[in-house]
């Protein structure tokens, strides 16, 4: 008896692709939290409760003062808001004061807050 080639490699290249596609699906899945995303964040970088409040409810570019915390007396100008590749609402933000404009990422944390993120260029 004379073996059929062709009904051996294609029985080779069933086998091979359906030892394959079951190696793949059987890897676990492994949840990478947003968080570990993201540099260390300094408590100087969380924003104010109020506006936390004005970031969540106006969606649109807005500039507000600063009344407290650490950078009270500074203004934040914040573009729209946007899904960023993280899997977070962020927008892109500028803190300004009389000297100085710092450019920055606003983005929403699980928690609620917004969190200012220095943009690196």
């Amino acid at each position: 008896m004379k073996p059929n080639t062709t009904r051996l490699v294609n029985t080779a290249y069933a086998f091979l692709l359906v030892t394959f596609l079951t190696a793949c699906a059987s890897q676990s899945r492994q949840e990478v939290g947003v968080e570990s995303f993201l540099p260390n964040i300094e408590m100087d970088n969380v924003l104010p409760a109020e506006v936390n409040e004005v970031l969540s409810t106006t969606s649109q570019e807005l500039s507000i003062a600063i009344s407290s915390g650490s950078m009270q007396g500074k203004s934040l100008v914040a573009g729209p808001v946007y899904f960023s590749a993280s899997g977070r609402f962020c927008r892109k933000a500028h803190i300004v004061d009389s000297l100085l404009e710092e450019r920055y990422v606003a983005c929403r944390m699980d928690s609620g807050s917004w969190v200012l993120i220095r943009a690196v260029i």
